[in-house]
């Protein structure tokens, strides 16, 4: 999709699941993966470090999920402290299965991927 989409918002998180299945209808093929880059933009007016606003989110993601049957990535930030981990509430990383972290310093060319969760 190339238009914002809210994970706040559960009109948007229907209207997301739709397009989905219209997608995997038309190309009569199941859709595997969808991913949301970034979280940050579905959050946008959102608080990421809000349980409630987080609840939201995960909850959005968790229905996609549900009604597409596919893989739901979603691309996030870690804070300015990377050591941290990703920002915002707990309870993101609580309700992720697999977290993979992706790391390249500056100046170089490779780039260095670990399974945090």
């Amino acid at each position: 999709m190339f238009s914002p989409v809210s994970l706040l918002d559960s009109d948007h998180t229907e209207m997301l699941t739709e397009t989905i299945a219209c997608a995997a209808s038309d190309s009569q093929c199941s859709v595997r993966l969808v991913v949301i880059d970034t979280l940050a933009r579905a959050m946008a007016g959102g608080n990421e470090n809000s349980s409630e606003d987080m609840g939201l989110a995960v909850k959005s993601i968790d229905a996609v999920k549900n009604a597409s049957g596919a893989h739901v990535g979603i691309v996030h930030h870690s804070g300015k402290n990377e050591a941290m981990g990703a920002r915002g509430h707990s309870s993101l990383r609580a309700a992720v299965d697999t977290e993979v972290e992706l790391f390249r310093p500056e100046n170089e060319n490779v780039t260095t991927v670990c399974v945090k969760k």
